[in-house]
């Protein structure tokens, strides 16, 4: 199977340092800076797992003629280019590790719907230096059709992932495992940003993890009107935290929070607050304002989601 990633950073570049270490046909696309140094030197992991990979990486997607598997790694404020940049292919499937819930629209406008399969990752990693790149978090990563039938190609991906050391599962809803993901990443990603805290102090402060249910809450709404209900995909905990009262949803956060900081994980930054700490624009554009574009749409209040991704609005209007 020919795999190409498009977005050799953190987890795209975790993706494809396990599976090329385990003989995978891998072609990591990226950043220059990025790529000169693994094209040297290989590509290293380490942190919760360790990886050591000669990957072919290169800078120029027309190089690449074709894909059994192509996996969009790149933030979702460069969807467009990516994909712009890949239009010549002709995947036999294709999937998204991005956040946000409108990706699978992207990549069917893109390549035809038949080939996209949903996919949502619960992994966490951080690019130190090119080439190298810290595992913070291994949870699983779920891969589905999107009718969520049962297929020969998603069963392969999800056994060529696990066995090369990267846990992958088959979700009951992949839109449900996509949308969980979502309310979840955002809470941490708007309350991270604005705050410059660890994900795991986040979760363990009782004010915080108070409005961290209410952001999973409203996202929660938004997605019950879109015909899709959130579910738990520990450490994702989005169904229990939006079906709980306000009070008992704060203390399962902290709860995770102090789980998180007993597991080690305290490493662990969401991707908008090393976005924000670097200067540079953030996702939240294309994740958080969709979500409140969507709420207005069905005509769900989210206060305060609105009133947190408008204060990232205004951090990235300088960067």
């Amino acid at each position: 199977m020919k795999i190409v990633i498009m977005g050799a950073g953190a987890v795209g570049g975790v993706v494809g340092a396990f599976l090329a270490r385990s003989g995978e046909d891998v072609t990591l696309i990226g950043r220059e800076s990025h790529v000169r140094v693994i094209e040297a030197n290989g590509l290293e992991v380490f942190g919760v797992a360790q990886a050591r990979a000669r990957v072919r990486a290169i800078t120029d997607p027309s190089v690449v003629k074709e894909a059994d598997f192509l996996l969009i790694a790149v933030k979702a404020r460069d969807t467009a280019a990516a994909l712009g940049a890949l239009g010549h292919l002709r995947p036999g499937c294709v999937a998204s590790l991005q956040n946000g819930v409108a990706k699978n629209d992207h990549l069917a406008a893109q390549f035809g719907r038949e080939p996209v399969i949903g996919a949502m990752t619960g992994m966490g990693a951080t690019v130190e230096q090119p080439g190298k790149i810290r595992y913070t978090m291994d949870n699983p990563t779920f891969f589905g059709e999107l009718d969520d039938c049962r297929s020969r190609r998603v069963e392969e991906i999800v056994a060529t992932f696990n066995t090369v050391g990267l846990p992958a599962q088959v979700p009951e809803s992949i839109a449900g495992a996509e949308w969980s993901k979502m309310a979840f990443w955002l809470s941490t990603a708007l309350l991270s940003a604005l705050t410059r805290l660890e994900i795991y102090k986040v979760l363990i402060h009782k004010g915080l993890a108070t409005l961290f249910a209410t952001i999973v809450k409203e996202a929660g709404a938004v997605a019950a009107a879109c015909g899709v209900h959130l579910s738990d995909f520990p450490p994702i905990l989005a169904g229990s935290i939006y079906e709980a009262p306000l009070e008992k949803a704060a203390l399962k956060l902290m709860d995770a929070g102090r789980q998180f900081e007993t597991k080690g994980f305290t490493r662990a930054v969401n991707s908008v607050l090393q976005d924000v700490l670097a200067g540079r624009r953030t996702e939240m554009e294309e994740t958080g304002g969709d979500l409140v574009r969507r709420a207005r749409e069905k005509g769900i209040p989210v206060p305060v989601t609105e009133m947190a991704v408008t204060l990232l609005r205004g951090i990235d209007a300088y960067h």
